[in-house]
Formats: structure tokens, C-alpha cells, sequence
């Protein structure tokens, strides 16, 4: 099962790099596309700005706080009451201001010379919204 849904999120994350390119992206350009391909996502935020989230609604956060430059995107997805995290590198407890499910296992999809961690987190969360959030722990 992890497998296939390696490859479903790897084909997922093909498409989202064809249209966003693979370099670092920007708070505006995830609005942009985090609202064209997923529905209910709230935003994009510095992590002293996370919003509430509604069953079903999504976010991407910046790890830095709104007064710095920004340093890495990750994922929130909120369903049936329970908040989940999404991280490219696979770290464990970032935001632990947060109560939150993460990842089975915490090996990392991205590189430490990669700059696509926008564009990861919205691959992972269309999947989630696609192919439901356990499943989508799973990478």
C-alpha cells in the first residue's frame, strides 16, 4: 500500500511541478495555486498566523513567524475534528503549539538542496483530499 501511494503522490507531485516549476515558491503563489487545485484551502500562513481550521479546510504554514524571511512550507489538513501535518523533510514536532497527527514514518520525500516544499505540500494535500489522509500519512 505505501508503495502504490508513493507512486500516486509521485505522479501527483509530476503535475503540480509541471504547472508551479520546481524552484521555492511565495506566499501569493501558493494562495494561487493551493486554491486552484484544493478545495476548502484557507491559506497560506507564517506559523504565528495559523488560522482555525474547519473540518476539511486545509493550510500550508511557513515554520518561520511572519517577522523573517520565510525557511520551509509544510502541510495542515483538518478532518473529522483531528488535525493532521504534513512535512517534506519527515521531521518530527515542529509545530508543537499544535496538536496534530503526522507522518507513520518520518522519512523524507525531499531533498536538502530541493527548493519545491510549497509545491510538495500541495501535492500532499490534494492526495489527502483524494485518497483520504490515512492513506496520505503513509508517505
Amino acid at each position: 500500500m505505501e508503495k502504490q501511494a508513493e507512486h500516486i503522490y509521485n505522479n501527483i507531485l509530476n503535475s503540480i511541478i509541471g504547472v508551479m516549476g520546481n524552484k521555492g515558491t511565495t506566499t501569493e503563489q501558493l494562495n494561487k495555486y493551493g486554491s486552484f487545485f484544493i478545495d476548502n484551502y484557507k491559506g497560506t500562513y507564517a506559523r504565528d498566523h495559523i488560522p482555525n481550521l474547519n473540518n476539511g479546510d486545509s493550510c500550508i504554514i511557513n515554520l518561520d513567524t511572519s517577522d523573517k524571511n520565510g525557511s520551509h512550507w509544510v502541510a495542515l489538513y483538518k478532518y473529522n475534528n483531528q488535525l493532521y501535518f504534513y512535512d517534506s523533510f519527515g521531521r518530527p514536532n515542529l509545530l508543537p503549539e499544535l496538536n496534530y497527527k503526522e507522518a507513520l514514518d518520518f522519512d523524507a520525500e525531499q531533498k536538502i538542496n530541493q527548493l519545491d516544499c510549497g509545491q510538495r505540500c500541495i501535492s500532499w494535500l490534494l492526495f489527502a483530499k483524494l485518497y483520504g489522509v490515512e492513506i496520505a500519512l503513509l508517505i
